[in-house]
């Protein structure tokens, strides 16, 4: 049954050794990154019927917007030659990102991992940033820089209508399945992938892949109008920068993921059956965090010369070592969440814990999930827990401050136990698929899973918190050697 993510990755893992995925192929770029990512997805969404394992966001929508009458249409297509016509020419670097990287610091919103870079290596006149989604550029701290994707890809789509409309035939890439039956056939055939299966027939593959190759030729003309040398991308496995990776890498330019957050996941793991000539949808290269991350991602890219991996460190984490000089007294426990639900993140053990605990916990919801801060204000009341937890502190301050100056740091699974480790700080886990996804943290005495239903979890967590307040020591050390690493892959 799969009946969790470790059972889904397996089986999605499987797939890819009993199929000859390499056979898949739609104008000559393999399709399998794709389906390995999408159907992991909506495997994980079916168990878990949460909208939030899937943040992303989805430019598709795009293509079945209300359709606009044949006069919109020309006053979109006319735009998107404006829009297209005012793209920077000849920039060296590509820096593609989203709303939700960024942090609100000084009135500006930073882009945790890209604005650090550019400003600190003075890259700005070399440089344009794609973003992804809604944003509002005003505040950013390079505005002009930023190109807005979703408004230039609706003109595009709306001038390829208008085309279509004067075209007698139009000529479709053509897309090579051999052997695809077999394993649509075999997905239909598992209980628990039977009602994803029928999304990923023939029919449905053929109109998402042709869906997405309108992406892959929208960013192979503004790439040729911009021609840079290298494009940096956060969560390359979203369905429009899989268009925009593919793209590049046919082109020749360099391709770099950096991580956001926790690489145990289906996009950075087991890509075993690597084409000799790759992958387009893959990035190329990877700049990881930390040498346990590096290590996930080479136990596959050490197969083939074309991929390249290597310790970077965390921008954002690294400017507050550098400009952190002392720490408030460390007397609180943080709580991150990566979404918010009450009866899932606060048992009656973890509610217990908060009320007897001599520290006040600060609990950080995720920027996706802001909206739900004064549910969670109102829960807090209504549990006559409110003087007990600090949320403003907790929403207004950068995280990296909070995990330099918090005593434990608690969560279910998140990425932020990594940037907790980077900084010397502890974490519990409190669901079993953050031991299962951050091991090298355990081993590393970095953290522990305690089981909040079980009886004596209160008392597990005091001998923790003991154990820490007596033991602490704050990393502020930053790597030279990571730094090293990004002047080289920069080419400064």
């Amino acid at each position: 049954m799969l009946n969790s993510r470790e059972k889904i990755d397996k089986f999605v893992y499987s797939l890819e050794e009993r199929f000859s995925v390499n056979n898949w192929l739609y104008n000559g770029i393999h399709i399998w990154p794709y389906l390995k990512i999408v159907i992991g997805v909506d495997l994980i969404r079916e168990l878990e019927s949460k909208s939030w394992i899937d943040k992303t966001e989805n430019m598709s929508k795009l293509k079945h917007c209300k359709m606009y009458n044949f006069f919109n249409k020309i006053i979109l297509s006319i735009k998107y030659f404006i829009w297209f016509y005012n793209i920077p020419v000849k920039k060296k670097y590509v820096f593609v990102g989203a709303d939700h990287y960024r942090a609100d610091y000084n009135g500006k919103k930073w882009n945790k991992f890209f604005d650090l870079i550019i400003d600190k290596y003075d890259l700005e006149n070399q440089t344009v940033c794609f973003e992804v989604g809604p944003s509002n550029s005003i505040k950013h701290p390079f505005p002009k820089l930023d190109i807005q994707l979703e408004k230039g890809l609706r003109y595009y789509l709306a001038l390829q209508r208008v085309k279509s409309l004067f075209r007698s035939s139009q000529s479709t890439p053509s897309l090579f399945l051999k052997g695809y039956d077999d394993f649509f056939n075999y997905l239909k055939s598992i209980p628990d992938a039977k009602n994803i299966a029928e999304k990923y027939n023939i029919k449905n593959l053929n109109r998402q892949i042709h869906e997405w190759y309108y992406f892959y030729k929208f960013f192979n003309k503004l790439l040729k109008r911009i021609n840079p040398k290298k494009i940096f991308v956060l969560c390359y496995f979203e369905k429009l920068r899989l268009a925009l990776v593919a793209a590049a890498n046919k082109m020749g330019i360099q391709t770099y993921e950096i991580q956001h957050g926790p690489v145990s996941i289906l996009a950075y793991m087991h890509w075993d059956k690597l084409p000799l000539k790759g992958y387009d949808m893959l990035p190329r290269n990877y700049w990881c965090w930390n040498k346990s991350s590096e290590m996930v991602i080479r136990e596959w890219a050490d197969n083939n010369a074309l991929y390249k991996v290597f310790t970077g460190g965390y921008p954002w984490l690294d400017y507050w070592k550098r400009h952190r000089k002392e720490l408030r007294e460390r007397k609180f426990i943080l709580y991150t969440l990566a979404c918010y639900t009450n009866d899932i993140h606060f048992p009656p053990l973890v509610l217990n814990a908060i009320k007897t605990s001599r520290y006040p916990w600060f609990i950080r919801i995720h920027p996706d999930w802001i909206k739900a801060k004064d549910d969670l204000i109102m829960f807090m009341k209504e549990q006559n827990l409110y003087d007990k937890v600090n949320l403003h502190d907790a929403f207004e301050q950068p995280l990296p401050l909070l995990l330099q100056d918090a005593l434990l740091h608690i969560t279910f699974f998140s990425g932020s136990a990594i940037e907790a480790a980077l900084l010397g700080t502890y974490t519990v886990f409190i669901h079993s698929l953050g031991s299962k996804t951050f091991p090298e943290l355990i081993e590393g005495n970095m953290a522990e899973f305690i089981d909040p239903n079980e009886e004596n979890f209160e008392n597990k967590l005091q001998i923790v918190i003991k154990k820490v307040d007596q033991l602490y020591n704050k990393n502020l050390i930053i790597d030279q050697k990571n730094e090293d690493n990004i002047k080289l892959a920069l080419e400064l």
